[in-house]
């Protein structure tokens, strides 16, 4: 027999727990983006130090004007000729991602039908990096 008839979980606590569990899920997801994915930046904040072809494919190196963002990878997409690319920062450098300076280099089969290529953003922003000649 009970002395106490209160139930060991009640609404409150309940949902309690549940807020709880779901901020912490979210919290897990916001720390994954922004300590190893990585954000797109403005194409204004790089500096591109070198743009070369190189062996039939192409390579990059190039820094941001923030000292403190770590470089955490780009993507990119090709559109009638153009190459898109989106580089992405995160906000404070980190161990994985120490430095903001980065080298990307694209493959002969990437650049086969690529004319010109382009820094770009999430945003809808770009700037022309390199345009093929003759």
């Amino acid at each position: 027999m009970r002395l106490n008839s209160k139930p060991l979980f009640s609404k409150t606590r309940f949902y309690t727990l549940w807020i709880v569990l779901f901020a912490l899920i979210m919290i897990m997801i916001f720390s994954h983006y922004y300590v190893f994915h990585g954000m797109s930046v403005n194409p204004d904040v790089i500096v591109i130090n070198t743009s070369k072809p190189e062996n039939g494919g192409f390579v990059l190196n190039g820094d941001t004007t923030s000292s403190a963002a770590g470089f955490s990878g780009y993507s990119y997409e090709v559109d009638n000729g153009n190459l898109l690319l989106n580089v992405r920062y995160i906000p404070l450098a980190n161990r994985w991602h120490p430095f903001g300076d980065f080298r990307i280099q694209l493959s002969k089969q990437e650049m086969a039908d690529v004319s010109q290529i382009y820094l770009s953003s999430e945003d809808g922003r770009k700037k022309l990096v390199w345009t093929k000649t003759a």
